[in-house]
């Protein structure tokens, strides 16, 4: 991540991972290059989510670490690769407008979940005596987790929601918010969490932690087409995300 000073804008630097790569590309590879992009706040998720997904199929393959990786993984990843250089053209602003005119500040955690992954992201919303404005804050997101049994959306979406319960955790500090607001597209979830009920093992210790990082009266619904956190749990290309 850089900061540009002239402009105050934050944007990536995806120009030294974007390289020849060697004759044989393994899994080791991969694994590597995906790892030089830095981005501590995550606004390059849903991205980096398609590398991350790559490796999860070739694990499951058992191929050693070493060893190269089919013609399709590998044809796969190059065009990741290739497409990356499109992420330099994305910058957010680094002032979140937070000044001695500011009326109200609110904090927004979205969630969403996909067979693929899940993933938790924040936004700022600062309104000022004339205008309003919203900014991201950070994004968090994980491979749904793979084995034996294929893991249900119902499990998926408590994942993201515990993530998400964990993110406000280094946010809030830094902000004195007036409003905090925990959103899901899941009904499930949202009356999961509401309900004082007995649940199986992996549902109560979610619901448990949930409720002991997060105020139960702050979770609202929001519908699924409206919810930002919907693209980056499936993942998409660089050229994508700046169209």
């Amino acid at each position: 991540m850089v900061w540009e000073r002239c402009s105050d804008y934050l944007c990536l630097n995806a120009t030294n991972i974007t390289y020849d790569l060697p004759g044989i590309l393994s899994k080791r590879e991969i694994l590597a290059t995906t790892h030089k992009l830095f981005d501590p706040l995550g606004i390059a998720c849903p991205v980096t989510l398609i590398p991350k997904l790559l490796l999860q199929r070739l694990w499951k393959l058992k191929l050693p670490r070493d060893q190269e990786v089919d013609s399709n993984s590998k044809s796969e990843f190059c065009k990741w690769l290739n497409d990356l250089k499109h992420m330099e053209r994305l910058k957010i602003p680094r002032w979140l407008n937070c000044d001695l005119e500011t009326e109200n500040v609110s904090l927004h955690f979205f969630c969403d979940a996909s067979k693929l992954a899940y993933l938790a992201v924040a936004f700022i919303r600062v309104q000022r005596k004339d205008y309003v404005h919203v900014h991201l804050l950070q994004a968090k997101a994980r491979v749904a987790p793979s084995g034996r049994k294929e893991t249900t959306i119902a499990r998926l979406e408590f994942l993201e929601a515990t993530i998400r319960a964990r993110l406000p955790s280094s946010i809030i500090k830094e902000f004195e918010a007036d409003n905090i607001y925990f959103w899901t597209d899941s009904s499930t979830v949202l009356a999961w969490i509401q309900r004082n009920e007995v649940w199986d093992v992996f549902a109560h210790n979610r619901i448990k932690e949930i409720k002991h990082l997060t105020p139960i009266e702050s979770w609202r619904q929001v519908p699924g087409a409206m919810n930002p956190a919907d693209l980056p749990s499936r993942g998409c290309s660089a050229s994508y995300i700046i169209a």
